[in-house]
Order: structure tokens, then C-alpha cells, then sequence
């Protein structure tokens, strides 16, 4: 929030303040992708049987990128985009 606004008691920040928090609020979407990823992982290694070799090599760097490129695609849109304010009260 803004330092000033009457809507929260001890109100502290500024612009930049905000665009932090509201960047790192959208990147943590990368944490329910990485758990899909997981998932996938699982699903490939006991449904589908899926040896560790073939695993390392044709998945996991799919699994690993993915969710990274999203997440910060995400985030940096939000603040190229200017999207980034106050939050007030949720």
C-alpha cells in the first residue's frame, strides 16, 4: 500500500514497493505448476512406466522449464504492463 492511504492503519510504500510485492505475488504461480510437474512425474513413472533414462532426457527438462517460463512470463507482463498497485484489504 501506499504510504498515506486512509483505508489501512500503518499504511508504509510507494510504487516500487507495490510493483515488488505484486511481481513476486504473480512468479508464486510457478509453485502449483511445479506441483503439476510432479504430478506428470508421478503419473509417467508408475502408470506409464517410464525408466529414469527416457525420464531425464525427453520429460524432466519439459517439467523443469515450463512452469519457470510461465511464471515469470507472467510476472514480468504484470509489470510491463504497469498491472501492479495497491492491494488494499483483500
Amino acid at each position: 500500500l501506499t504510504k498515506g492511504r486512509a483505508t489501512v492503519y500503518q499504511a508504509y510504500g510507494n510504487k516500487t514497493t507495490c510493483n515488488i510485492q505484486g511481481f513476486f505475488s504473480q512468479y508464486s504461480t510457478i509453485v502449483p505448476l511445479y506441483n503439476a510437474m510432479l504430478a506428470l512425474n508421478y503419473l509417467l513413472l508408475v502408470k506409464f512406466g517410464v525408466n529414469d533414462d527416457e525420464m531425464r532426457r525427453k520429460y524432466e527438462p519439459f517439467m523443469i522449464f515450463v512452469p519457470f517460463v510461465f511464471a515469470l512470463s507472467f510476472a514480468v507482463t504484470g509489470l510491463a504492463c504497469e498491472m501492479y498497485g495497491p492491494i488494499d484489504i483483500w
